[in-house]
């Protein structure tokens, strides 16, 4: 092997466990940037007339999966103060506990569920807001 192969080979093992590297490190960042077993992307426009439609991704282990509400979201102030279930779970329960809408699946069930809620929080000016939501639910089986 001449002097360029050599190279060629050291290269490609450091470029290899630079990737592998990388790979790790976005896994453990996306890892932290949200549970795995319960999911809900951001939303907005909760406080407008009609309401708006929200997602939730859940693996049913038994335990709850939820979303905080507050009256100025962008910031993550003011959380809801009182909350309720407008219309309920079909294949699991929908509450409200805290600031927190929650749902937990009924044991065993995967597939498609949806709940709706409102909840009061404070909005810019201390003015109570009202804030709807229409929670489609993705329920996964465990792992």
């Amino acid at each position: 092997m001449g002097p360029h192969g050599e190279a060629q080979v050291s290269w490609n093992a450091t470029f290899a466990a630079m990737t592998l590297l990388a790979g790790s490190l976005l896994a453990h960042v996306s890892a932290d940037a949200q549970d795995s077993r319960c999911q809900v992307p951001p939303f907005a426009g909760a406080s407008s007339p009609n309401g708006t439609a929200a997602t939730m991704r859940v693996v049913n282990d038994g335990q709850p999966c939820g979303v905080t509400l507050y009256g100025l979201p962008a910031e993550r102030r003011n959380p809801a103060t009182d909350g309720a279930i407008l219309q309920q779970a079909k294949h699991g329960k929908a509450e409200f506990v805290d600031a927190r809408i929650q749902y937990t699946p009924d044991p065993g069930f995967v597939g498609e569920d949806e709940f709706s809620c409102q909840a009061w929080a404070a909005g810019e000016t201390r003015t109570q807001r009202l804030l709807k939501i229409h929670m489609k639910v993705q329920v996964l089986g465990p792992r």
